[in-house]
């Protein structure tokens, strides 16, 4: 078996040294039928969905501060007075719909991560089928299998706190932008 070279991965959240995958031999080291992964596609599109809508009800409660800046408040010292007392909370709005916003798009990306990870541990499980490698190989892609996903199980987890993190400040946000309207516009304090 040859000696590889360690490469630098981008993996989950932290980066770590790992060794490069031995040069597949034939097609069939690499071939996945499309039922062993669409259904991994298919659900991740849905969430990615999800945290689109995530994104875009974040960006929809900022534009709503700047509705209620350009329409409500430059057009009355009363609306503008009460609207600056609610400084801090107009603050605490943004800061959660953009905490949303980042935490949606790292969903996203992690979990694009994610899949790979289940189409390289395929791959793997394909090679272990196949005859043609030595005992050392077998070892060396039963390694890689394990630390894979380990690695995968990993990033799955922190996608999962991200989005729950996601929804939970937009929620927060919610709360801010509607409290933040009240008070201007009804003179709720």
């Amino acid at each position: 078996m040859r000696k590889h070279l360690g490469n630098t991965h981008f993996k989950g959240i932290i980066m770590s040294k790992m060794p490069d995958r031995i040069p597949a031999r034939k097609l069939s080291d690499i071939t996945l039928p499309d039922d062993t992964y669409n259904a991994d596609f298919q659900l991740t599109d849905r969430y990615q969905a999800f945290s689109t809508e995530l994104i875009r009800f974040s960006l929809f409660g900022i534009a709503g501060y700047g509705f209620l800046i350009a329409n409500v408040v430059v057009k009355s010292d009363e609306h503008l007075k009460t609207f600056t007392e609610q400084a801090a909370l107009l603050g605490a709005g943004i800061v959660f719909l953009g905490l949303a916003m980042a935490l949606a798009l790292a969903y996203r990306f992690f979990s694009t991560g994610c899949l790979a990870y289940q189409i390289s541990i395929l791959r793997t499980l394909t090679r272990l089928e196949n005859p043609h490698w030595t005992a050392e190989e077998l070892e060396a892609s039963e390694q890689r299998l394990n630390r894979e996903r380990k690695e995968q199980l990993r990033t799955l987890r922190f996608c999962h706190r991200c989005l729950m993190a996601s929804v939970a400040s937009l929620v927060g946000g919610a709360v801010c932008v509607v409290y933040v309207f009240a008070a201007v516009l009804f003179g709720i304090a």
